[in-house]
């Protein structure tokens, strides 16, 4: 075999090793980002928050279906946020545990700023969940509400106790269970 020939050869194996044994095209087919930033725009963290502060604005003022599109929006943006900061730190909880600990400290504890805030952006996401789902039941449409709120309390974690009992109360109360 000639040296262009296990040139070649060796590069190819290469690519498939990157790919993760996937075809070449398809570890650089960026078409699902693309189409993610084409529906959801580039969120940023001072557009989610501004966004989140107008929604529960219309809340507070019982403007009910303007809450509504406003914690739609923010539930999408925040739970894009989130996936967006999140993959800045994928490398390092992709890496085996001995690569993590051979990683240096306090390159590790950078991270966990990055970690906190993906965290608190889904429980954003969360909360706008729910409160759409409660504007839905406030405006006397359970059927619209309950998908809603069964898809809080998928999400929510025990730490988000006040969202946890907002949308599992206003869930009891559509279906009339007492306890």
């Amino acid at each position: 075999m000639n040296k262009l020939a296990a040139a070649t050869l060796l590069w190819a194996g290469l690519l498939m090793a990157v790919a993760g044994a996937q075809d070449f095209s398809e570890a650089l087919d960026m078409s699902a980002t693309q189409n993610q930033i084409s529906e959801f725009g580039l969120p940023t963290v001072t557009t989610v928050d501004a966004l989140s502060v107008l929604a529960d604005r219309a809340y507070a003022g019982s403007l009910w279906k303007e809450a509504i599109t406003l914690y739609q929006k923010t539930a999408k943006d925040a739970n894009w946020l989130a996936n967006l900061i999140a993959a800045g730190v994928t490398p390092y909880y992709g890496a085996s545990a001995e690569e993590q600990s051979e990683y240096p400290a306090e390159k590790a504890a950078a991270l966990i700023p990055c970690e906190e805030a993906a965290n608190r952006y889904k429980m954003l996401r969360n909360r706008a969940i729910a409160r759409t789902g409660i504007c839905y039941y406030r405006t006397g449409k359970y059927a619209e509400a309950l998908p809603y709120l069964l898809k809080t309390l998928e999400l929510v974690s025990i730490q988000e106790d006040p969202v946890w009992q907002e949308a599992r109360e206003t869930m009891y109360q559509i279906i009339q269970f007492r306890y």
